[in-house]
């Protein structure tokens, strides 16, 4: 499926469940073609999108989250972010992972454009296209950051957050960052909650619990989430 085609109504309201899996990968491919056979055959899947997932470490899952789910992230993402119509994503992940497609989803549901970055992530050109496009909003991994920092890539004055997830930021790329003048806001989340969990301010390093989600420490010592009613 074209990645632009996932900002339109018909997507989002399609009932038929979706695998969305990495074309190059020639095992996920041949999952995935079973999968989307199977998911078609069960009511419960209905309006749902499944993402392939290895979690921390393992052999890879096939997670299904409903697109209601994911549509509540986005929401509670772009009420933190307090995106509006006349913003603009670019978008620099891939669309089979959660990141990617969240990135999707906020645009839907702000109703605001989304760009495509297109072929392999570039670090130059994502630079160009943020200052091109008057891009206001992203979200990339820490690698992807790494990159801008050590190409001593300053933040064109359109951007006004740029999420970063999907693992841990080391302080001193967090800082050189900072420097360039990159408006970070660190992020922590998971395939199974639809993305994030917990977010910061820009350029701050202390995560806050996004509304719609319950947490606590179990006797053991494990995080537990919970989703909650968000309307």
């Amino acid at each position: 499926m074209e990645t632009i085609k996932m900002t339109a109504d018909e997507f989002w309201r399609s009932d038929q469940p979706r695998v969305l899996f990495n074309s190059r990968d020639a095992c996920a491919v041949e999952q995935a073609a079973l999968i989307q056979a199977w998911s078609e055959q069960e009511p419960a899947l209905s309006g749902h999108l499944l993402f392939a997932s290895s979690g921390s470490s393992g052999d890879r899952k096939w997670v299904a989250l409903s697109k209601e789910a994911i549509l509540a992230s986005a929401k509670m993402v772009n009420e933190h972010l307090s995106a509006v119509p006349s913003d603009h994503w670019l978008l620099a992940l891939p669309d089979f992972h959660v990141g990617g497609m969240g990135v999707l989803a906020r645009a839907y549901a702000s109703a605001c454009p989304v760009s495509l970055m297109p072929g392999a992530w570039d670090a130059q050109k994502f630079h160009a296209l943020v200052a091109d496009k008057k891009i206001t909003l992203s979200s990339m991994v820490p690698t992807q950051l790494f990159d801008l920092v050590e190409a001593g890539l300053n933040a064109p004055e359109s951007l006004r957050a740029l999420l970063i997830g999907g693992g841990r930021l080391d302080d001193a790329i967090y800082q050189g960052a900072v420097d360039l003048g990159w408006p970070i806001i660190e992020t922590y989340g998971m395939t199974e909650s639809s993305s994030q969990i917990a977010t910061s301010e820009v350029c701050g390093r202390n995560l806050h619990i996004l509304p719609g989600w319950e947490t606590r420490m179990t006797s053991d010592g494990r995080l537990s989430i919970k989703a909650v009613s968000y309307t």
